[in-house]
């Protein structure tokens, strides 16, 4: 691997998680309110933390000495539109329309299950021809990478004995990463495509490894119970 190819990996293990680890941690029965707040937070320290990681990868794989400019603007708008746009509305909707949400929920499963579909299916044709020509070089690292996160994440909260539920969270939040950024970062702020293949194929398929870790939680995980259900256990 080049180490311009060696620098677009780095740039994207330093970029924050992605907004669709969120979808993928309530179809796999996680904890999302962890999810919402581990994204946040993982946003805003990236402010100060990537800069440093890019920078120290350019020198060491390419010899470069040059400074990142992080677009904080694009990312906090990122975090306000998929993550706080969507938390209000669903409060204010559980607030003002409490039965019928309760009704929905089960629908909502099945509508995040295409929607997140879609995504891939759009992520694929998007970045089909980086995914024809790189995929035999650059795939294995990809899902090493992804495969390697959703495992560490996983273990690493097991072994804190944090819950079923908050351990699945947390290895989804450590390997979705938010390559939009990384394909910013590397083609818009550092000017080199070349850098951007590798976030953009591991933007694809992360969304592969991720699928099929929260459906695989989501069979070893119980439902939670609904309002009604508890209301009636406890008469």
């Amino acid at each position: 691997m080049t180490g311009v190819f060696a620098v677009g990996f780095m740039i994207l293990a330093a970029c924050p998680t992605g907004s669709t680890s969120n979808l993928l941690t309530y179809l796999a029965r996680g904890d999302v309110a962890l999810a919402l707040s581990f994204t946040a937070v993982a946003s805003v320290a990236t402010i100060f933390t990537l800069p440093l990681v890019v920078t120290w990868a350019l020198g060491h794989y390419l010899g470069a000495a040059r400074a990142v400019d992080v677009p904080v603007g694009l990312m906090m708008g990122q975090v306000a539109l998929v993550l706080g746009v969507p938390v209000s509305l669903g409060m204010f909707a559980r607030q003002r329309w409490s039965a019928w949400a309760q009704r929905f929920e089960p629908r909502a499963t099945r509508v995040a299950t295409v929607l997140f579909v879609l995504i891939v299916v759009l992520a694929v044709a998007k970045n089909w021809a980086l995914l024809r020509d790189n995929f035999t070089t650059l795939a294995p690292f990809a899902l090493l990478l992804n495969l390697s996160m959703l495992c560490v994440g996983f273990g690493v909260a097991w072994a804190a004995r944090l819950s079923r539920s908050q351990s699945v969270t947390l290895g989804i939040e450590t390997a979705v990463q938010n390559a939009a950024l990384a394909l910013v970062i590397a083609s818009t702020v550092l000017q080199d495509d070349a850098m951007a293949i590798p976030g953009a194929l591991y933007g694809v398929l992360m969304y592969a490894g991720g699928l099929l870790f929260a459906l695989a939680m989501r069979r070893l995980l119980p439902a939670a119970p609904t309002t009604a259900t508890v209301a009636t256990t406890a008469a």
